[in-house]
Formats: C-alpha cells, sequence, structure tokens
C-alpha cells in the first residue's frame, strides 16, 4: 500500500475481520477483545482489573508462541470456550497433575 496512512491500516484490518480472512495473524486483536468480551459477558462475574489484565495479557503473548501454557482454571476454560488453545495449537492446562503430565512428556 504505497502512500498508505494509518486509517488505510485500520481499514484494511477491519475489512479482514469482517471477511473472517485471518487465522493466525494479528494475534492480540484476536485473543484480548476475545477474552474480554467474554470476561464482561457473564454478568454474574466480577472483573478484577489487575488481575484479569495481565492475565489476558499473558494469555496474550503465549498462546501464538508458546507450545505451552500454564494458567489457573478460569482463564483455561475462557480459552477452551473460545477455541483458542486449537486456533494457536498449543497445550492449556491448570490442573497440576497434568501439567506434570504435559512437563514429563517434552
Amino acid at each position: 500500500m504505497a502512500g498508505a496512512n494509518a486509517d488505510d491500516y485500520c481499514k484494511l484490518i477491519i475489512q479482514l475481520f469482517r471477511e473472517d480472512k485471518l487465522t493466525n495473524e494479528l494475534p492480540l486483536f484476536k485473543i484480548d477483545p476475545s477474552l474480554f468480551g467474554l470476561m464482561w459477558w457473564n454478568k454474574d462475574r466480577i472483573y478484577k482489573d489487575g488481575n484479569d489484565t495481565m492475565d489476558v495479557l499473558h494469555a496474550s503473548n503465549a498462546l501464538p508462541n508458546c507450545d505451552y501454557f500454564f494458567t489457573e482454571k478460569e482463564l483455561r476454560s475462557m480459552i477452551v470456550k473460545l477455541k483458542l488453545d486449537k486456533s494457536f495449537g498449543g497445550v492449556v492446562e491448570s490442573d497440576g497433575k497434568k501439567v506434570l503430565e504435559a512437563l514429563n512428556a517434552i
């Protein structure tokens, strides 16, 4: 895109999302809004800004870059529900025994 500006790139990214043409490109734009959206969708859940924000940021960095992501049960449940583990091809575990099994299998 010769001579493209920030607005052009924003429009391109929006169009790619609308047409469902993105797979694992721009993982931050997929993981963050998916997890935050699921957190806010649950009206019974109390959002904890400090912890929840850090959890989402950890997931956003780990899922596209790591083969294994070990986290707490609630975040793992959200990741699995959104199929983010399958999208990025990693193992996401929260159970201590399964974490040890995964580590021993390496």
